[in-house]
């Protein structure tokens, strides 16, 4: 448990880092998440590339904007939500 605490304060730490402009931090949270994210992404469509094109655009949105971003607790929370909002706007634009 001590451990699990320990990495979100990390995280937290991290994020705030990348906040401030440091792409170290920003291609940690990249590679740390990509896979989870992508096994996330599947849960929703059977469609890899879809899945690919969503995590690609909310790490290009999520660094395009980092000066207008908040703090959070969570950095996974916050990029799985990402996820699954991306992902359900491509599907409320398919269906129109």
């Amino acid at each position: 448990m001590q451990s699990k605490i320990t990495n979100t304060i990390e995280e937290s730490s991290l994020w705030e880092k990348f906040l401030k402009g440091d792409d170290k931090a920003y291609a940690y949270f990249y590679k740390k998440y990509m896979e989870s994210l992508f096994s996330y992404g599947m849960r929703f469509t059977s469609d890899r590339e879809l899945v690919k094109d969503c995590i690609q655009d909310i790490f290009v949105k999520i660094y395009s904007n980092r000066s207008n971003l908040k703090q959070t607790d969570n950095v996974k929370l916050y990029l799985f939500i990402a996820l699954k909002n991306t992902l359900f706007n491509v599907f409320a634009k398919n269906t129109e």
